[in-house]
């Protein structure tokens, strides 16, 4: 042990207290010096932690937040395929009366189609109530509509009801997919 009169006891050397390697021998180093605090494996055998017992700062939350991102997103997905992709009414028809048949829309033009329900029309005990709306996804269905538009003959029509609409689908739940004339 060396004793130094100058210095209080706590900065006296021994082989109890030695500096890690690299250090400077006494507190009262130099600017410049370069102190070395031990490497990770010379930190785990000074605390008698092994390797096996370091474990990633955050590595379990970040698993838990991508795992919970991912699900989010497959319920996301499922709520939209629900909702807007899949209808909820299939093999629908309806006999009417054509009134009319454009294109509208400002960036998707869709097909939209005006029918009048039959049942509206040989009903005289309530009073007219409202017209039918459709949007039509295929031209072949809207071109035979646009002929049948104004005739006063009847027409079938089959379509499927969805819970959302979409804008390349048109701006009604209901999508009109057939029509037939009525012989």
């Amino acid at each position: 042990m060396i004793l130094d009169d100058d210095k209080p006891d706590y900065f006296l050397e021994s082989e109890d207290n030695a500096a890690p390697s690299g250090a400077p021998a006494s507190p009262s180093a130099k600017p410049g010096d370069t102190i070395d605090f031990g490497s990770p494996s010379t930190m785990a055998e000074n605390t008698g932690a092994g390797h096996d017992d370091v474990k990633p700062r955050h590595g379990k939350m970040r698993k838990v937040l991508a795992w919970t991102v991912f699900v989010g997103a497959v319920i996301l997905g499922a709520v939209f395929y629900l909702r807007y992709c899949t209808p909820y009414v299939t093999d629908a028809r309806l006999k009417c009366y054509v009134v009319n048949v454009e294109k509208r829309g400002l960036i998707f033009k869709t097909y939209e189609a005006d029918v009048v329900s039959e049942s509206a029309v040989t009903d005289t005990a309530r009073l007219y109530s409202r017209d039918y709306s459709f949007s039509i996804d295929d031209a072949a269905v809207a071109s035979k509509l646009q002929q049948m538009q104004g005739t006063g003959r009847p027409v079938i029509i089959g379509y499927e009801k969805y819970y959302g609409t979409l804008p390349w689908r048109g701006a009604s739940k209901s999508v009109a997919v057939s029509v037939e004339q009525v012989p």
